[in-house]
């Protein structure tokens, strides 16, 4: 089931494993991404768009759902959490790490 995942999917469906199965958008481009440059940038926007797509792959996939409009620390978020299938597919790209 991971086969045709590209990089980005793949961690974020590990980051996702690892915290819990649930974060804000903004957690999951802090952890895929070491240095992530301010809003409004070309960078930034480079990213967020590679992101973007990769969450909507992943909805597409039933691997995660997607809420908005969450409120995290009195803002509103956009918050990715696993589902049953996606938690498997996490699992399984896991052992195929410790098996390489």
């Amino acid at each position: 089931m991971s086969r045709g995942l590209g990089q980005i999917q793949r961690g974020i469906l590990r980051l996702l494993l690892d915290r819990g199965g649930i974060l804000r958008v903004g957690s999951i481009l802090g952890g895929l991404f070491d240095k992530v440059p301010g809003p409004g940038t070309k960078e930034y926007n480079v990213i967020h768009g590679s992101l973007s797509r990769s969450l909507k792959a992943l909805r597409q996939r039933d691997l995660i759902q997607s809420y908005t409009g969450i409120a995290v620390a009195g803002r509103a978020a956009l918050v990715v959490a696993l589902t049953t299938a996606g938690a498997e597919v996490a699992r399984e790209i896991e052992w195929e790490e410790v098996e390489e």
